[in-house]
């Protein structure tokens, strides 16, 4: 089990029931901002439910650097084949003085 999520739970439990804020802050050396974060986030969890966010955050996470390398993927191989319009090839003018003598027939 997550002991973070065990001392996280554990605080926000002695506050509620009537430790101060500022005591529980200075005991366990975070600021208060520290604790309106956790509670904001963890208020009314349990340690499995923290242990299971933890995950679903993890795993979003994740997710999210596989979209954002897909879509780079997707743009390199959108940038790499990009149709260019082909070179106009020269007219067929001459096609025959290239096959041989200039009657255009076969030598033999």
């Amino acid at each position: 089990m997550l002991s973070w999520a065990k001392r996280i739970i554990a605080l926000l439990k002695d506050a509620r029931a009537g430790v101060s804020v500022q005591d529980l802050c200075w005991k366990h050396g975070i600021s208060n901002a520290t604790f309106s974060k956790w509670r904001t986030k963890y208020a009314g969890l349990e340690v499995s439910d923290v242990k299971k966010l933890h995950q679903l955050e993890e795993e979003n996470r994740r997710l999210k650097q596989m979209v954002a390398k897909q879509a780079l993927d997707i743009q390199a191989l959108k940038a790499i084949t990009v149709v260019r319009p082909k070179a106009k090839r020269p007219a067929a003018q001459g096609f025959s003085h290239t096959l041989g003598s200039a009657s255009g027939g076969c030598a033999g």
